[in-house]
């Protein structure tokens, strides 16, 4: 038997719901059997539903010599007896499929945290922050795939994450990205403004598109406390919005 979706591979089990052939790289262990990618990601009581329900054969309409053929009495397809069907021939290295492992608030932080510090750092540094969007992305990205790789390493084995868990640390990382990108501006700025000012108009720039390239660039140190949070409001709401998008991506491409 092929997995139904790697024809070229031979199949290690059957899905428990569509009895579809799954490839080591396409069966998901959830509690004591296997699942394709869909079903898994279906939540318990819809894969119940599932699995209770009987897909009917369609009955012949005629026998030989276009003789009505007698009704036959519809059964459900056998389910695989036991949890791993036998494959055709034995895989190279011994079989370990992925689990799907649920990961709580405290589990995210430290992955949400280096993504925050990849997403944070460069969008908070001039010139560099007019990449923003595609650090925040990654940021996003490296806390999922963090997660997964904790996870996996806790378990000894091959872990698989929820996509929501995966958008829900790529979130946070762009909580700590928004923090750490906003501090980051706010020194560049008080610190190094005139500097910044000196080097921009020496390239022909006006004082005040100098001034305003800045205050896209850094935090202005004579704005008032209300700009200054307005700008920071505006990094929390946009930061983990595109974490979330690039965790979400990552999460996709990871299988």
């Amino acid at each position: 038997m092929h997995c139904y979706l790697h024809p070229e591979k031979e199949a290690v089990g059957l899905c428990k719901v569509c009895s579809r052939g799954l490839c080591e790289d396409c069966a998901i262990e959830i509690g004591d059997f296997l699942y394709c990618d869909k079903h898994a990601k279906m939540s318990p009581a819809a894969r119940e539903a599932k699995e209770a329900g009987v897909s009917a054969h369609p009955e012949a309409a005629f026998g030989e010599e276009g003789a009505p053929a007698p009704k036959i009495q519809l059964q459900a397809p056998p389910r695989p007896a036991a949890r791993h069907a036998a494959p055709a021939r034995a895989p190279e290295r011994p079989f370990a499929p992925r689990r799907l492992i649920p990961v709580d608030f405290k589990a995210m932080l430290v992955p949400a945290v280096i993504g925050g510090i990849v997403s944070g750092t460069p969008s908070g540094i001039p010139v560099l922050n007019f990449a923003c969007v595609a650090w925040m992305a990654l940021g996003g990205a490296v806390s999922a795939y963090t997660l997964l790789l904790k996870e996996s390493t806790r378990i000894g084995g091959s872990a698989r994450i929820g996509q929501l868990d995966a958008v829900k640390t790529g979130a946070l990382s762009g909580v700590f990205g928004a923090g750490i990108a906003f501090i980051f501006s706010a020194f560049s700025g008080i610190t190094f403004w005139n500097q910044m000012a000196g080097v921009l108009t020496s390239y022909g720039l006006g004082a005040d598109s100098a001034n305003l390239l800045l205050q896209v660039m850094v935090v202005d140190p004579n704005l008032n406390v209300f700009s200054v949070g307005g700008k920071l409001v505006l990094f929390l709401v946009i930061f983990p919005v595109f974490g979330a998008i690039g965790a979400m991506l990552a999460s996709r491409l990871s299988g």
